[in-house]
């Protein structure tokens, strides 16, 4: 084999390795954002809340907000946040669903904020179940609600498939991780395929004994409406899709839609 054939081989192969290196390297960036704090760091929120470090089977910890409402409630919401960030912006948004009378616990995934270890989607379901069950010592599934945003509503909806509550609300959540990343980037459409792939649509898919919300903006760049309203047809007569008209994937909560929605669901603030 002459030189420049060697070279040119060797150009290929190079090639070749970062195709397939680059969905591994673009996983981390785009699906497991977690931002770390130091374990000394004190939240600051409106309402009280208690903290805890849970110990996963494994031995690994995560960092748990418990948020308990000013007058006794036996209700809580169990929330799966989005894929960035950490509690310190998350636990702002348990505001609205406080006011309505729940209690609300909330968590860092492996590897945001106090919580150690390494994140993927193995691990986010099988922490979600854990911490679930550890909820479960003071509230019953007839008064829980499983909520999930964006990434959060595929780790929400999986756990659906594992234990009951009273009732699933799943907030700009996507079909599946790798179909709602050919709509993102259809110019890398043979690269997107993470070992990571969140899924609503498998697990919506499975039987459940109580009811399913979706709310979604129309639009919605993130996760774009198209990827979402995938999910209606595996919806029961029971179960609703609610569409926000200008909805972003951020800014639901500014739109009085989402609130009576919310209010529907959850009952009007106090």
């Amino acid at each position: 084999m002459s030189p420049k054939s060697l070279i040119g081989l060797a150009i290929v192969l190079v090639l070749y390795l970062l195709i397939c290196t680059i969905p591994y390297l673009l996983e981390r960036e785009i699906i497991f954002r977690g931002t770390p704090l130091d374990t000394s760091y004190e939240f600051d929120f409106k309402y009280d809340f208690e903290e805890y470090m849970v110990k996963m089977k494994d031995g690994c910890k995560i960092n748990v907000l418990y948020f308990k409402n000013a007058r006794p409630s036996k209700k809580l919401i169990f929330y799966s946040h989005g894929n960035a960030d950490n509690l310190k912006r998350w636990g702002k948004y348990t505001e609205q669903l406080i006011d309505r009378g729940y209690n609300v616990m909330m968590f860092d995934y492996r590897g945001y904020g106090k919580s150690i270890g390494s994140p993927s989607l193995e691990k986010f379901h099988s922490d979600v179940v854990e911490l679930f069950d550890w909820s479960q010592s003071n509230f019953s599934p007839n008064e829980t609600v499983l909520y999930g945003r964006s990434l959060g509503a595929a780790v929400a909806s999986h756990l659906s498939t594992q234990r009951t509550a009273s009732q699933l609300i799943l907030e700009t959540p996507f079909d599946d991780l790798n179909r709602v990343m050919k709509l993102r980037f259809p110019w890398m459409i043979q690269m997107l395929k993470f070992k990571n792939n969140f899924s609503n649509i498998l697990s919506l898919k499975q039987p459940r004994k109580f009811p399913v919300h979706i709310i979604h903006g129309d639009k919605d760049k993130i996760v774009p409406l198209k990827s979402g309203l995938k999910l209606k047809p595996l919806l029961k007569e029971r179960d609703s899709f609610t569409i926000i008209p200008g909805g972003q994937h951020k800014n639901l909560g500014t739109f009085a839609l989402f609130h009576s929605k919310l209010d529907e669901l959850l009952g009007k603030k106090e």
